[in-house]
């Protein structure tokens, strides 16, 4: 499906090959990694490598752009896995939409969701809703990106491997905002990333969308 998108914040699929059986795609080289290792080695625990706030918003707002492009075309397409180890910098910090392994269009032209008889998308950023019905709309996209916002707000991840839970799996913004929870917004504040120097002005603007 990717190949038929060419925009600034898509990775671009240059090609494909086969060696022996097994088949590749080849896309372009992006020197900055991924926004999630970008996040987590810049917190204090994770290192000392400055992620400020100016280039998270431009990630945030880069990557907003492609899924646009994504949802306004014809058919609608889905990215259906947004989260911040599929959003992946430049060496210019320009960040692209990546990972298109569960991206789907809608069956025609005037489609607005998709249906699932098996949930796909990785815990803690997949809207529930979704999880629920097996109905994929824009509107499941707008949550998994807005769990993306609150990672890059808060420096909290949605979900991580944790061998001492229930599941094997935390939370930790969910657990630590309480999204459904009277107040979310004070403890959105409260949990925002000290070490991106946000203005506090826009980081209440940023909890409050």
């Amino acid at each position: 499906m990717l190949s038929k998108f060419r925009h600034p914040n898509l990775v671009t699929l240059l090609g494909w090959g086969q060696h022996d059986r097994s088949r590749y795609l080849v896309y372009e080289f992006l020197a900055g990694g991924d926004v999630y290792q970008r996040l987590h080695r810049s917190t204090p625990q994770g290192g000392s490598i400055a992620f400020h706030w100016h280039e998270r918003l431009s990630v945030l707002l880069d990557a907003a752009t492609g899924l646009s492009h994504m949802h306004n075309s014809t058919p609608k397409a889905f990215h259906r896995d947004i989260k911040s180890a599929n959003i992946l910098l430049d060496r210019h910090g320009t960040a692209k939409m990546a990972d298109f392994g569960l991206s789907c269009t809608g069956q025609h032209a005037g489609a607005t969701h998709v249906t699932d008889k098996t949930i796909s998308g990785t815990p803690g950023y997949k809207c529930p809703i979704y999880e629920r019905t097996g109905r994929f709309t824009e509107a499941s996209e707008i949550y998994s990106f807005g769990m993306v916002m609150l990672e890059v707000l808060t420096g909290l991840s949605p979900s991580k491997s944790d061998p001492s839970v229930p599941g094997g799996i935390a939370f930790p913004v969910e657990e630590t905002i309480c999204t459904r929870q009277p107040g979310a917004l004070e403890r959105c504040v409260w949990a925002v990333d000290a070490v991106a120097l946000w203005p506090a002005p826009l980081a209440n603007e940023m909890a409050q969308l």
